[in-house]
């Protein structure tokens, strides 16, 4: 990430194992970089992510490969498809967890905006993870 204009990110806190908590609820969504950040996580992570991202020159070739649950926000199908899925994958063994940024949209990091319920539905353990950004004028 340092190329890309970012210092270096530091980690704090251990991460759970995926079978203590198959989802990874991430917050504040506040750039596209955002999604970038758990690239420095010491497993992979399977992200809920719109399908808009897949059609992004290169981005959606990489998103591929970790195997996304992509939403169509607008349609309804696409939605309770997502909910399906994650808690199909929250149940079966194999899969890495799910990371999914709980605001579902960006945000000026001014505040936390309410949570979706999605990675809540399956009544899975979570793994919070809080996104801040030191030297910055929005820090949560």
């Amino acid at each position: 990430l340092y190329i890309l204009g970012f210092w270096y990110i530091p980690f704090k806190g251990t991460l759970a194992k995926r079978d203590d908590a198959p989802i990874f609820v991430m917050a504040p969504h506040s750039s596209f970089m955002d999604g970038l950040v758990p690239l420095i996580f010491p497993r992979s992570y399977s992200p809920v992510t719109r399908f808009e991202n897949r059609q992004v020159p290169v981005l959606g070739a990489l998103l591929d490969v970790v195997a996304p649950i992509y939403i169509r926000r607008a349609q309804k199908e696409s939605r309770e498809f997502a909910q399906r899925e994650i808690l199909s994958r929250t149940k079966q063994k194999g899969w890495p967890p799910i990371m999914i940024f709980v605001e579902g949209t960006c945000s000026n990091r001014k505040a936390l905006l309410p949570f979706k319920a999605g990675a809540f539905i399956p009544g899975a353990p979570v793994q919070p993870i809080i996104l801040r950004y030191d030297g910055s004028p929005h820090c949560v």
